[in-house]
């Protein structure tokens, strides 16, 4: 009996160091901000993720040309939308437009992310195409042909950094027009005008982390199995 618990035991500290080294293994965890919701004009706005664990700050501003001249973020029912320092706010000119000036949102998160998707709520003047860049540094890209090109079909979710897994602290995103060449660019002229509803990001945590979904599985793996253990032996013991 006595060699029947040692090993049992020995089973039961394997199993634990299993369980141990699991809770210690990355896995990812996905969470959505939403931004549908009436407000009013700001210099930047402040959202927490579902679940909690992620912060986003979102900020505004424009480029007539050369130069910066400023914007504020809004909140509306189809998103989230620029009003810059040239326009009135009226029509669809309090959207990310690409009207005149050129409006950009910048979205600073805490902590880094990955970026997988994108979800326009509105769509305003000819189209809602737009470009995005992720960085580490929150600068403002002039050049489109530095961003990656979104050729969207209207409202609805947009994929972003497929396949990446690297994780960042800023997505800035400016609106067209996509008159500029590349691959894939519609070679237009037209007006782009978006709202964002919504983002999806994700992050890799260590398994063990509170609130993670997958924390407590090997916590019950592990008291699964010592249960199941004991009653070997206790069946051991009665024969």
């Amino acid at each position: 009996m006595k060699s029947v618990t040692r090993k049992l035991l020995g089973v039961a500290t394997t199993l634990a160091a299993l369980a141990s080294a699991a809770s210690l293994q990355a896995v990812v965890v996905n969470y959505t901000f939403n931004f549908s919701a009436n407000g009013t004009l700001s210099n930047s706005k402040s959202f927490v993720s579902s679940p909690s664990g992620v912060g986003v700050t979102v900020t505004a501003d424009s480029l007539n040309g050369n130069s910066w001249v400023g914007a504020q973020v809004g909140q509306y029912s189809g998103g989230l939308g620029v009003t810059n320092s040239q326009e009135s706010g009226s029509g669809d000119s309090h959207t990310l437009d690409g009207s005149g000036n050129r409006d950009y949102l910048v979205f600073q998160f805490a902590p880094a992310v990955d970026v997988n998707s994108l979800t326009i709520g509105y769509e305003g003047y000819q189209d809602s195409n737009f470009y995005y860049w992720l960085n580490n540094t929150g600068t403002k890209p002039t050049d489109l042909n530095t961003g990656s090109f979104v050729n969207s079909t209207g409202t609805g979710s947009y994929n972003i950094a497929v396949g990446s897994t690297t994780e960042w602290t800023y997505l800035v995103i400016a609106a067209g027009p996509d008159y500029i060449t590349g691959s894939g660019r519609n070679q237009d002229t037209n007006s782009s005008g978006l709202k964002i509803s919504s983002l999806g990001v994700s992050r890799n945590v260590p398994n063990n982390t509170p609130g993670v979904p997958d924390g407590g599985r090997t916590v019950l793996f592990l008291g699964s199995a010592i249960a199941a253990l004991g009653l070997v032996a206790r069946r051991r013991k009665v024969a």
